[in-house]
């Protein structure tokens, strides 16, 4: 019995077979928890990937939006040029009329008359007489006599460029989050935030902790995380206005920064030798075949020293808007302060409830249970992203303003309706938008003309307010929970305390 038991041990002991299962299943393990961890880091990186192109196109898109207000108040300006233009010539018409039949007059009634200066005279009687009666019938319109159809049209010209420029910010916000929701993200956020009541909330929380602080002897004000007032706006303000800090509730608040009649001066001079004014010019010439001798020579001369014409047409509407908008001079003492006042930051956010739950059965964590447990930076499970944008006033043809060909930009006539000028200008639609590194070396965050330069920490604290606003939109993101969302928000504060203003340069993402 004992033999054939050993012999049976033995024979048990030499077989080999299903050895190969265990090394299978040892390798199938193995295998496994590297599956898990591609799953895992693939997971990571298609959300964080996803995350920033939503953070990229948010961004685009609020300039975009910028880009094509710009445009939309170009396109304003020049039909508000028309309308002034088709007055301004017309009194110069009426100027060189009666001018020449003057010195007509003059030579005629003299003791010894020209008879050529009594024709012409009387010949251009007839004429001035018909003209006389349209005149009376095309003043009206043009707003001289009554109001017309020409004044109705500049003030809601001038309406409509106020309106775009109210409501851009918040358009801009609406169709950044918009787009960043279409491709992955589920909210996103732009900096500086459009104009809100949210700005009064914090200005009010700060004022009252300043308060106790002033009467305790506290420094609770030194604890609170870093805020500025910063609004989104256009860098742009009408001819005779500048931009003000009143209330920065809203975006900006207009008030009288030079005298109506040096606005109007300088509209005058920069109109003498504008495009709508050699077209309107033209066209008159071509229309007035039967005019004065000498009339023509009179009417050049107006048309280039406007005096009389600009005055009549800015008595006459000077209360609806006629001047131009253009970009704010205080935003062109350096090109840092420029950026700033033409581009936005937009921050993204994709959750992911659950990337650091255990409970699964999994414990891919446990092995750092401790440290997990109790640092927050461990605690975040969704993902951020950043980008910057920026709008651009682009040079279509930068042959024209080169060589031999630089004169051409020099010239108002035509630089500013190809975009050769210098500087920006709002006579050219040439405006348009571009996604940029967030700080290259030698820039700053902030705003030119809203405050001091800002850091990711005071970015991060302006923008928190509207991403909590904005995550209801998480009631139907499946990725999305509450706890979550604070974990990841408190990992997004900790880590913008430390990109201080002066440490943000060099920042691409």
């Amino acid at each position: 019995m004992q033999t054939t038991l050993n012999n049976l041990l033995e024979r048990f002991h030499k077989d080999q077979n299903g050895a190969v299962l265990l090394l299978v299943l040892a390798a199938f393990l193995v295998l496994f928890m590297v599956a898990m961890t591609l799953y895992d880091a693939g997971q990571a990186s298609q959300d964080k990937m996803r995350v920033q192109t939503a953070a990229d196109t948010a961004a685009y898109s609020h300039s975009v939006v910028k880009a094509r207000t710009m445009n939309v108040i170009v396109y304003a300006n020049i039909i508000k040029r028309f309308f002034y233009s088709y007055l301004v010539t017309y009194v110069h018409a009426w100027v060189a009329i009666i001018a020449q039949m003057a010195i007509h007059a003059g030579d005629c009634f003299k003791l010894i008359p020209n008879p050529k200066a009594c024709y012409e005279f009387f010949a251009g009687l007839p004429m001035v007489i018909a003209e006389g009666i349209e005149a009376v019938w095309n003043l009206p319109e043009m707003g001289v006599l009554g109001s017309g159809r020409a004044p109705l049209e500049l003030n809601q010209l001038e309406f409509y460029q106020q309106y775009m420029f109210g409501i851009t910010p918040w358009w801009a916000w609406i169709e950044a989050a918009g787009r960043a929701m279409n491709n992955g993200a589920m909210i996103s956020a732009s900096w500086p935030p459009p104009p809100s009541g949210i700005g009064n909330v914090k200005s009010g929380i700060l004022r009252s902790i300043g308060t106790v602080d002033w009467v305790l002897g506290t420094e609770f004000i030194n604890r609170m995380p870093s805020l500025t007032q910063n609004t989104d706006a256009l860098p742009v303000t009408r001819r005779d206005r500048q931009v003000v800090w009143e209330n920065k509730s809203t975006p900006f608040n207009f008030s009288l920064s030079q005298s109506p009649v040096l606005a109007a001066a300088e509209y005058c001079g920069e109109y003498a030798l504008s495009l709508e004014a050699i077209i309107v010019g033209i066209q008159t010439f071509q229309d007035s075949n039967d005019s004065p001798e000498g009339w023509k020579t009179i009417f050049a001369i107006a048309q280039l020293l406007p005096i009389m014409g600009c005055a009549v047409a800015s008595i006459t509407y000077h209360e609806d808007g006629y001047l131009d908008w253009r970009v704010n001079k205080s935003n062109f003492e350096d090109q840092n302060k420029w950026l700033q006042s033409t581009s936005n930051i937009s921050i993204a956010y994709k959750p992911r409830a659950g990337t650091m739950d255990d409970s699964s059965g999994r414990k891919k964590f446990a092995y750092m249970e401790q440290d997990y447990n109790k640092n927050p930076l461990y605690g975040n499970e969704g993902y951020f992203a950043m980008a910057r944008s920026e709008i651009v006033y682009k040079q279509p043809f930068t042959i024209l303003g080169e060589g031999a060909f630089s004169v051409v930009g020099d010239l108002p006539i035509l630089g500013n309706r190809l975009g050769l000028q210098d500087n920006p200008d709002m006579w050219s639609p040439r405006w348009k938008s571009k996604n940029r590194p967030v700080a290259l070396p030698g820039e700053s965050l902030g705003s030119a003309v809203q405050g001091p330069d800002a850091g990711l920490g005071t970015i991060i604290n302006d923008t928190i307010p509207f991403l909590i606003v904005g995550s209801i939109t998480g009631i139907v993101d499946s990725d999305f929970s509450a706890g979550s969302g604070m974990n990841d928000l408190l990992y997004l504060y900790r880590i913008g305390t430390s990109m201080t203003a002066d440490r943000m340069q060099g920042v691409t993402k």
